[in-house]
Protein backbone atom coordinates (compact mmCIF):
# COMPACT_ATOMS: atom_id res chain seq x y z
CA UNK A 1 0.00 0.00 0.00
CA UNK A 2 2.87 2.17 0.83
CA UNK A 3 4.37 1.92 -3.17
CA UNK A 4 1.00 2.77 -4.39
CA UNK A 5 0.64 5.40 -2.04
CA UNK A 6 3.53 7.12 -3.03
CA UNK A 7 3.10 5.97 -7.39
CA UNK A 8 -0.13 8.09 -6.59
CA UNK A 9 2.10 10.69 -5.14
CA UNK A 10 0.35 11.13 -1.94
CA UNK A 11 4.08 10.84 0.07
CA UNK A 12 2.27 12.20 3.30
CA UNK A 13 0.18 8.91 3.91
CA UNK A 14 2.63 6.33 2.45
CA UNK A 15 4.89 6.69 5.37
CA UNK A 16 1.77 4.80 7.72
CA UNK A 17 1.57 2.11 4.99
CA UNK A 18 5.10 1.07 4.98
CA UNK A 19 5.25 1.24 8.87
CA UNK A 20 2.32 -1.37 8.91
CA UNK A 21 4.07 -3.65 6.74
CA UNK A 22 7.38 -3.32 8.61
CA UNK A 23 5.13 -4.54 12.05
CA UNK A 24 3.94 -7.22 9.81
CA UNK A 25 6.86 -8.79 9.36
CA UNK A 26 8.55 -7.81 12.28
CA UNK A 27 5.66 -10.56 13.80
CA UNK A 28 6.56 -12.97 10.91
CA UNK A 29 10.68 -12.74 10.90
CA UNK A 30 10.88 -12.54 7.06
CA UNK A 31 13.83 -10.25 7.35
CA UNK A 32 14.33 -11.03 3.55
CA UNK A 33 11.08 -9.22 2.58
CA UNK A 34 12.23 -6.71 5.03
CA UNK A 35 15.37 -5.73 2.63
CA UNK A 36 12.92 -4.85 -0.09
CA UNK A 37 10.29 -2.87 2.08
CA UNK A 38 13.23 -0.72 3.57
CA UNK A 39 14.61 0.19 -0.07
CA UNK A 40 11.00 1.30 -1.30
CA UNK A 41 10.44 3.05 1.88
CA UNK A 42 13.72 4.74 1.71
CA UNK A 43 12.29 5.58 -2.32
CA UNK A 44 9.39 6.85 -0.62
CA UNK A 45 11.30 9.33 1.78
CA UNK A 46 13.76 10.43 -1.07
CA UNK A 47 10.62 11.66 -3.18
CA UNK A 48 8.86 13.22 0.07
CA UNK A 49 11.15 15.45 0.39
CA UNK A 50 13.15 13.97 3.52
CA UNK A 51 16.99 12.45 2.40
CA UNK A 52 17.89 11.96 5.75
CA UNK A 53 15.39 9.35 6.63
CA UNK A 54 15.54 7.79 3.15
CA UNK A 55 19.51 7.69 3.39
CA UNK A 56 18.85 5.61 7.11
CA UNK A 57 16.78 3.45 5.40
CA UNK A 58 19.18 2.32 2.67
CA UNK A 59 21.89 1.88 5.18
CA UNK A 60 19.64 -0.50 7.11
CA UNK A 61 18.61 -2.42 4.11
CA UNK A 62 22.57 -2.50 2.67
CA UNK A 63 23.62 -3.58 6.29
CA UNK A 64 20.46 -6.47 6.47
CA UNK A 65 21.18 -7.50 2.67
CA UNK A 66 24.92 -7.68 3.53
CA UNK A 67 24.00 -9.77 5.94
CA UNK A 68 21.66 -12.39 4.25
CA UNK A 69 23.73 -12.56 1.41
CA UNK A 70 21.25 -10.83 -1.10
CA UNK A 71 23.75 -9.11 -3.61
CA UNK A 72 20.36 -7.76 -5.61
CA UNK A 73 19.01 -5.44 -2.44
CA UNK A 74 22.33 -4.87 -1.59
CA UNK A 75 23.13 -3.09 -5.09
CA UNK A 76 19.94 -1.36 -4.88
CA UNK A 77 20.36 -0.17 -1.46
CA UNK A 78 24.20 1.04 -2.66
CA UNK A 79 22.52 3.17 -5.67
CA UNK A 80 19.96 4.97 -3.36
CA UNK A 81 23.07 5.83 -1.22
CA UNK A 82 25.06 7.21 -3.97
CA UNK A 83 21.61 9.42 -5.67
CA UNK A 84 21.45 10.42 -1.73
CA UNK A 85 24.80 11.61 -1.28
CA UNK A 86 26.43 12.62 -4.66
CA UNK A 87 26.28 16.03 -5.28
Amino acid sequence: MGVALRQMGRYEEAPASHREAFALLDELFEEHWKIHFLNGYAETHRLAGRPEEALRLHRQALELARSLGNQHEEALAQEGIRELTSG
